[in-house]
């Protein structure tokens, strides 16, 4: 970088002095002048027809006036560096215009004579400067870096000035410990720890507040200082800037101050901005300047919606301070309009209250009859252009005995049906550890004498098998003993009830008669209410604490699992911004607990950033501290002591001491992807954050040495680990001495270690991590994730089969063991499975996955990996 930096002022220096020898006739010198003055005046043109589709492409500087109405707006500083170029060169020629511009700016002018080429607009040297200009700026557009050479820079002066945990800087592979007090460089990175936070101070007051997870740089401007966040969150408390302005710079987007308190967080899905006092600025490449006041938030994503700033700012140690500004503003809920939008979502249900109070499991769907025979046409469609899917339907699609409907049947009665019922069809059913289950079916009628003619059609043939009741008045529940079961229909003017047994029935009808049951008073009626609260579509819960209620829930086991915390499971899909959004919550009685417990708090994944975009499988998560997780394993009793002892063992033999050698230099970052040629052996890549890689790597030298020491005794070729430097990056094989087989490949970097089967995808993760083009800087990837409010995630399931689809066909045929159809259904699978990206985020006492897309059609598509493993597998062997 040295080495280029001084070329580049070799360069630079060379072509100055070129241009202040060069003593060109003045024919060509009014060329180059035409040649420049053509250039910026193209600029200022395209730059307007943005702006005003109906520009003119005419000339527009013809006289004086020209230039002195653009007087107001060059002294604002709106004027375009085209326009600002084309100005002052006008106005250090033109005496007239220089006086009129000094009046403007409340300067009296000169008392002096007007020359007499005022008019001219360029003479010898401006044409020189025109043209040194034109080549400086044609040098820095192609090469980034020169004007920071020619223009000085703000000195970065800050420090640490607390630390809740640990802050560490970045220093080539090494992880150095910052302390409190300590000063900071500038382009230094610095990166709080897991549980960590710190406030950094720049020598003007300005105070940035960092998260957990958090990574930034701080560089000097030529206006200013510049904060780098690379991933995490900050709250950034800036001092008035007196001579230049403050900076915070994402991927995606720049935020520009001059004072004011705002906070900004940026993660894999993009960025989010708000601001909490004063005014900010941010720009991002794809759009115009935005301008935003205390209260308000923009984010830089589709899939990246607005949340509360209360929930934004909720860890920050100043937190009632924050709160305290944001509580005078009177339109704090304008963020919160449209967060789900779209009529067909259901914000309430005159359903879910007339369900009986023991209800185990609930689900409500959306009346889509007016659209389902529309939807059953396109189905149609798709399946004759597809001839193993007309064989699927064709096996589906018939009877099981001759009095059974086809599906096709049933699906035109439920259309008909349908049309004379409300929007919201909603099931439960009810259980206990003593009392029989009943399943109910309810929905609000609009047609009644069409919904008893509709039942009757679709029972006709059931009824000669099974006893079937339909009741149109409730008092005909009185011709029913108490021991007679069987399903029974009501129904009414507004409700239509289907119950498994007459009791059920009952206590739906006195339910609504008497405005709701006791199920309303439940924990688990609250879980389903906050679900509708934020728009339903399809909607199913399990009340968990009742169902696993046994004794295997409360043994040692379950409760080193969690298990014995779990309340209940609300899974959701619904349709948000004309996407299917599909979302899981698994909700706990208290705060988390045992394994369930590991899951950490939505956090930046530094990791995805050494992937590549064309990798089709990441598993990715953030974890509790790893030395604090193992510290729980081994107060696990039960059947799990027996491993426990195992690793107890394995310390007192090898003398290495697994907490320290090994969990205290981890961080809680993981990371495994198939990243890499898919056949005939698919590469993996494995990446974990790493916070002492010097006592890490000595614990895997010393590892290696006692497994040779064990090698050597039963006769076995031993493991070779060996280093070599390339670049200033040293890389590290493990393999087995004079044996051929599979490797290891590792090397550290930015707090990482990153290993594969080769040196090649190792070297190649470190180029997507410098280059900025893995897949964490993906827009296909990030357009994949869900949308809510969260900017991070806990945990990653990715997968995108499609991009294995090309090395299977040529692959795969090379090496002969399958048949063409064989062959033929491989390649269906794969290119049927559409990519899937699952998010998780663990919060105190839930854990949420959220999923853009149907995410039962993809679990049932996954399910042919299996197939397409065994087929490759038939190839290879």
């Amino acid at each position: 970088m040295d080495a280029d930096r001084n070329n580049s002022k070799k360069m630079l220096e060379a072509t100055i002095n070129a241009v202040r020898s060069l003593e060109p006739e003045r024919t060509d010198m009014e060329n180059r002048a035409a040649r420049v003055w053509s250039r910026i005046g193209q600029e200022f043109q395209d730059r307007e027809k943005i702006i005003d589709p109906n520009f003119s492409s005419g000339p527009k500087f013809t006289s004086c006036n020209d230039y002195r109405v653009l007087i107001p707006d060059y002294i604002a500083g709106r004027l375009s560096s085209a326009q600002t170029l084309l100005f002052t060169d006008h106005t250090h020629e033109c005496v007239a215009c220089r006086n009129a511009l000094n009046v403007a700016r409340g300067e009296a002018p000169p008392a002096r004579p007007i020359a007499r080429n005022a008019g001219r607009h360029f003479n010898r040297t401006a044409v020189v400067l025109a043209v040194a200009a034109s080549l400086i700026v044609g040098l820095a557009l192609q090469q980034t870096g020169y004007l920071n050479f020619l223009l000085p820079v703000v000195k970065v002066n800050a420090i640490a000035r607390t630390i809740d945990g640990h802050l560490y800087r970045i220093a080539g592979l090494n992880m150095n410990p910052v302390m409190a007090g300590d000063a900071l460089k500038a382009g230094e990175p610095i990166r709080t720890a897991a549980g960590s936070r710190a406030v950094v101070e720049l020598i003007d007051g300005t105070r940035i507040e960092m998260r957990e997870r958090s990574q930034l740089s701080l560089t000097g401007t030529r206006d200013g200082i510049r904060i780098n966040l690379v991933r995490g969150s900050v709250i950034v408390e800036a001092a008035k800037q007196r001579d230049g302005h403050l900076y915070v710079a994402t991927e995606d987007c720049t935020v520009s101050v001059v004072g004011t308190v705002f906070a900004v967080s940026t993660g894999v899905k993009g960025s989010r901005v708000s601001v909490i006092q004063g005014e900010v600025h941010v720009s991002q490449q794809s759009s115009a300047e935005k301008s935003l006041y205390p209260g308000q938030q923009v984010t830089t994503a589709p899939t990246l919606n607005q949340v509360s700033i209360e929930e934004e700012i909720s860890w920050s140690r100043n937190l009632d301070t924050h709160l305290a500004l944001l509580r005078a503003l009177a339109d704090v809920n304008n963020f919160l309009r449209n967060r789900i939008p779209g009529p067909q979502l259901r914000f309430t249900s005159t359903l879910l209250p007339l369900v009986p109070a023991n209800t185990v499991m609930y689900g409500a769907f959306p009346n889509v009859s007016a659209v389902l025979g529309q939807a059953y046409d396109l189905f149609r469609q798709k399946i004759d252009q597809n001839q193993l899917l007309q064989t699927w339907w064709t096996r589906h699609n018939r009877r099981k005995t001759p009095t059974d409907p086809t599906l096709e049947e049933m699906i035109e009665h439920v259309r008909a049906l349908g049309g004379h019922l409300g929007e919201e069809i909603a099931i439960a059913v009810t259980g206990s550890r003593s009392g029989p289950a009943d399943l109910i079916v309810l929905a609000n009628v609009l047609n009644p004498a069409g919904v008893s003619t509709e039942i009757n059609t679709i029972m006709a043939r059931a009824a000669a098998r099974d006893r079937f009741h339909i009741l149109t008045d409730p008092t005909q529940l009185a011709t029913f003993n108490g021991s007679e079961t069987g399903p029974v229909a009501y129904v009414g003017d507004s409700i239509l009830v289907l119950a498994s047994s007459p009791r059920a029935l009952y206590n739906v009808i006195v339910a609504q008669r008497s405005g709701g049951t006791a199920f309303a008073g439940r924990p688990f009626y609250a879980s389903i209410a906050q679900a509708y609260s934020k728009g339903a579509g399809t909607l199913f819960a399990a009340d968990l604490a009742t169902i696993l209620v046994s004794d295997a829930q409360r043994s040692e086991e379950a409760r080193a699992i969690g298990l014995t915390g779990v309340d209940s499971l609300v899974f959701e899909q619904k349709q948000v911004a004309g996407k299917a959004v599909t979302q899981a919550q698994l909700n706990f009685n208290g705060e988390r607990s045992g394994v369930a417990a590991w899951l950490a708090p939505p956090a930046p994944m530094g990791a995805l950033e050494f992937v590549s975009p064309q990798a089709y499988g990441i598993a990715s998560a953030v974890t509790k501290d790893a030395a604090a997780i193992l510290d729980e394993i081994f107060t696990f009793g039960g059947d799990l002591r027996d491993g426990i002892g195992g690793v107890e063992k394995f310390q007192r033999e090898t003398g290495v001491d697994i907490r320290r050698d090994l969990a205290e230099p981890l961080g809680g970052e993981f990371l495994l992807a198939m990243d890499g040629p898919f056949l005939p052996t698919p590469s993996w890549k494995v990446v974990a954050e790493v916070y002492n890689s010097a006592r890490l790597q000595n614990t895997i030298e010393r590892l290696v040495a006692q497994i040779n020491s064990h090698l050597g005794e039963i006769g076995q070729p031993r493991l070779t680990l060996s280093s070599e430097a390339v670049s200033g990056q040293v890389y590290y094989k493990l393999d087995r001495a004079n044996v051929s087989g599979p490797e290891v490949h590792y090397t550290y970097a930015l707090g990482y270690i990153i290993a594969a089967p080769s040196r090649g995808l190792v070297s190649q993760a470190l180029q997507y991590q410098q280059s900025r083009s893995s897949i964490a800087n993906s827009a296909k990837f990030r357009s994949m994730m869900p949308a809510d409010g969260v900017d991070n995630c806990s945990a990653i399931l990715y997968q995108n089969l499609l991009e294995t689809a090309g090395s299977i066909a040529s692959y795969v045929p090379a090496v002969g063991g399958i048949t063409s159809e064989q062959l033929q259904t491989l390649r269906q699978t794969v290119e049927l499975t559409p990519a899937t990206l699952v998010c998780a985020s663990g919060e105190a006492n839930r854990i949420v996955m959220g999923y853009q897309g149907d995410l039962a059609f993809n679990v049932l598509m996954l399910g042919g990996l299996r197939n397409m493993m065994e087929t490759v597998g038939r190839g290879r062997y």
